[in-house]
């Protein structure tokens, strides 16, 4: 096996490596969200409650927020990787003529 073929393989395993660990992070940030927008359908009763439950969740959808923006850049880096990966091998096979 060439040099290409090689580096081809194993960018596409790193791209779908880096595919499920976004999937994950992305489960992880809807599964935080949902206790975010429960605190807050809770304490959205009154306007005392309203404000006491944005400061307990302002940090909360903070990281939320950071970690859906970094799930989302893992997904683009991933299919990235897989096209460039699925690019290298298809130019390892082509001959010489």
């Amino acid at each position: 096996m060439n040099i290409k073929r090689i580096s081809g393989i194993v960018t596409v395993v790193v791209g779908v490596v880096l595919f499920f660990l976004s999937n994950y992070i992305a489960g992880q940030v809807a599964e935080g969200q949902g206790k975010v927008n429960a605190i807050n359908d809770v304490s959205g009763m009154s306007s005392e409650t309203k404000e006491l439950g944005g400061m307990f969740t302002s940090s909360g959808q903070k990281q939320v927020d950071k970690y859906g923006r970094i799930a989302n850049r893992l997904h683009l880096g991933s299919f990235i990787l897989v096209i460039v990966g699925a690019g290298l091998i298809g130019i390892s096979y082509m001959r010489k003529k």
